[in-house]
């Protein structure tokens, strides 16, 4: 309730707060070694576009250093930013909700909940309850991606891929792809980012 409540009526403070918070933060922790390649395809997006960026997921910081170091650096996008994420652990533990309230001003938002073909955990849900909220979850994307002037970064493997090989890519989840489909406005913007440490202590050390 309380992300939701941000998330609709709280944007203008998630504007400021990432903006120049977080913004500021991202920058000091990888802008100095951040590359990014393929910035003519996104120069033309303005502030009221709605855009939707579809990438790989290695780590937690994957998007920040996406939106911070590429969309909002090398383009004109809004800074209203959101992200669905699954609840598993930003939603049920004290450290995941810390970091979506102080991180990122509960950017992480709609949570979407596991189901059957997700790992077995305590926080499982019945097949029927899972697939009733995530349908809820998609349309609030969907429908969010018809305003003018919003960001939506969507992971379409759906979890990290901890393999070894930074290349690897795990099957796709087709939520995305209804998102693209129902919200034919919005920009679809795919990334692949490589070369951030899942830790924050290492990526401060090595920029």
């Amino acid at each position: 309730h309380v992300s939701d409540f941000n998330h609709t009526h709280l944007r203008g403070l998630r504007v400021i707060w990432n903006g120049v918070f977080v913004r500021g933060l991202v920058l000091g922790m990888v802008g100095r070694r951040t590359r990014v390649f393929g910035e003519e395809h996104i120069k033309h997006l303005g502030s009221h576009d709605k855009v939707l960026i579809a990438s790989n997921h290695r780590t937690f910081f994957d998007f920040w250093v996406i939106t911070v170091c590429g969309l909002w650096a090398k383009g004109g996008v809004s800074l209203f930013s959101f992200y669905p994420v699954r609840s598993t652990w930003v939603y049920t533990n004290f450290g995941g909700m810390f970091m979506n309230m102080s991180f990122s001003s509960y950017a992480m938002f709609p949570p979407l909940m596991n189901t059957p073909s997700d790992k077995k955990n305590e926080e499982m849900r019945t097949v029927d309850d899972a697939h009733k909220w995530n349908d809820y979850a998609i349309r609030r994307v969907i429908s969010d991606l018809k305003s003018p002037g919003v960001l939506c970064g969507i992971h379409p493997e759906g979890t990290r891929n901890t393999s070894e090989d930074p290349y690897d890519v795990l099957p796709t989840k087709p939520g995305i792809g209804r998102v693209a489909l129902e919200a034919p406005d919005a920009h679809v913007v795919p990334v692949f980012v490589i070369g951030v440490e899942p830790d924050v202590w290492t990526i401060f050390k090595k920029n």
